[in-house]
């Protein structure tokens, strides 16, 4: 298993909140690329969104509790006004300001329910 040796996080973010959740990772030491093993892509231009997106993490399951194992959902774009509905409305402390369109978008399993949506209310 491989060391995280140094982590920086988006100079935004703030703990408890969802705003900027993201971070650049140096390992202990170089990898290669396999068939399993690809670069993160990230999309910088919200008009050219895959149809479907692949999301992977060791997020929340149904059960409520963090999943040990990496957890793989194929997700397509949902309109961003049916996420407010259901996400922005909540008034979640984590998402003080709902969702912002200006640098999120929303995606959802449209056939079985999956998300990375772990909204803390």
């Amino acid at each position: 298993m491989l060391q995280i040796i140094k982590k920086i996080s988006y100079p935004k973010y703030e703990l408890g909140k969802q705003d900027y959740d993201i971070a650049l990772l140096k390992l202990e030491r170089q990898i290669g690329f396999t068939d399993y093993r690809r670069p993160a892509c990230l999309y910088t231009n919200k008009k050219v969104l895959p149809a479907e997106m692949v999301a992977t993490g060791w997020g929340k399951t149904e059960n409520e509790t963090l999943s040990k194992d990496l957890l793989k959902a194929t997700l397509s774009e949902t309109p961003f006004d049916e996420c407010n509905k259901t996400i922005g409305s909540l008034g979640s402390p984590s998402l003080p300001d709902g969702l912002n369109p200006e640098y999120m978008f929303c995606a959802a399993g449209r056939n079985t329910g999956a998300d990375t949506c772990q909204v803390i209310v």
